[in-house]
């Protein structure tokens, strides 16, 4: 749906924020000496960008290490990975691409190149060689693949040639699980424009004042939010650059509820982090569980960090709501004016049942910068 309409959305819930807010991830590292900045990079605030310098030809490598294995269990599931707040079309970016190693053995397990299909979502070349075509922002998905267990995370910027720009901007990386509601809203939906930082006041005289603090978003790298550049970002920072082009969006907010969800969708098998059960409900019929919810030793064949249920991705990945995630309010929209930086805005949650196993949730999703 077109025109900012709500169709049925969808979540990209960001892996490595969630890593970082539970002190999962246990060491930085690339090649160009920022090690100790490179937590900038993780946590969806584009605005907060580093300037990764290099010199012909380049690699830019930036490698994560996680305290624990992370053990997946996305056979079928849609997964992405992204960039935001960078300038990869300036230095003629032939390849971004994330590789997963098993610590022990040094072992990748997993490659965008090499194990999967890239299909874009915005501004992603999904061809080998193939230049990004702007600057800002890009965001590419895949179906499942992943199916090793992992401890780190590989990312890579390529550039091959002598023409190139030779600082890399980047804002933030991202890489995880894309959760789709399994149908659109309710049609009583509210969405809101918020334009908080602009204050009036009004004087003793009956005059009125304003006070702009802010309209929007603040800009990514030199480059306003969600917007496509062909602009040399570094020319922008460095001349202190004010885009004016950009609009006065506000910031977005919506209210929407969702009906007759089925369990199955909203919560996970195993709410716990351990899959043994040595209980009888898996041959109990009363139990109100499926065989398949189990595997050959009786014991859940899923925990709570890699289910696909709304608990399992969008609530526990967020740590209910309060880490940022993606927003797209239609999911078959890819247009750039279509996604958002959003947390849930509630501090409770109420699962309506409304007949048997089937739920109504109502969520209050606020942008957020």
């Amino acid at each position: 749906m077109a025109r900012q309409n709500v169709g049925n959305p969808k979540f990209y819930i960001d892996y490595l924020s969630y890593w970082k807010a539970r002190a999962n991830i246990l060491e930085y590292d690339n090649t160009n000496g920022h090690r100790n900045e490179l937590n900038k990079l993780i946590g969806l605030n584009p605005s907060d960008y580093l300037n990764l310098e290099f010199t012909y030809p380049h690699t830019i490598k930036i490698d994560l290490k996680l305290k624990h294995n992370y053990v997946p269990k996305e056979v079928d599931d849609e997964l992405f990975i992204g960039a935001f707040g960078h300038n990869f079309f300036n230095i003629l970016n032939k390849n971004f691409g994330m590789y997963l190693r098993e610590t022990n053995t040094d072992e990748i397990v997993f490659s965008t190149e090499t194990d999967v299909v890239l299909e874009e979502i915005c501004n992603f070349p999904t061809t080998a060689n193939s230049n990004f075509e702007y600057n800002s922002w890009s965001l590419a998905k895949w179906t499942g693949g992943i199916e090793s267990h992992f401890q780190e995370i590989n990312f890579t910027i390529d550039s091959d040639s002598a023409n190139a720009d030779n600082q890399t901007i980047l804002g933030n990386l991202v890489f995880g699980h894309i959760f789709q509601m399994p149908h659109s809203p309710d049609l009583q939906l509210t969405m809101t424009r918020e334009y908080d930082g602009v204050k009036t006041q009004q004087t003793k005289g009956g005059s009125t004042l304003t006070q702009i603090d802010y309209y929007k978003a603040p800009d990514w790298a030199g480059y306003p939010a969600w917007e496509l550049f062909l602009d040399n970002a570094i020319n922008l920072i460095n001349n202190n650059f004010v885009e004016t082009r950009t609009p006065a969006r506000g910031r977005r907010i919506w209210d929407l509820k969702f009906s007759y969800i089925d369990h199955r969708n909203m919560f996970p098998i195993n709410e716990l982090v351990i899959n043994k059960n040595p209980t009888d409900s898996d041959t109990n019929s009363n139990s109100g569980y499926d065989s398949t919810d189990f595997d050959s030793s009786g014991n859940f064949n899923s925990e709570i960090r890699v289910d696909n249920s709304f608990m399992g991705v969008v609530m526990e990945k967020t740590i209910g709501g309060a880490l940022p995630f993606i927003f797209q309010p239609d999911g078959n929209n890819n247009s750039p004016d279509q996604f958002a930086i959003c947390q849930i805005d509630q501090g409770s949650f109420q699962f309506k049942q409304v007949a048997h196993n089937v739920y109504d949730i109502s969520l209050k999703i606020r942008e957020v910068w």
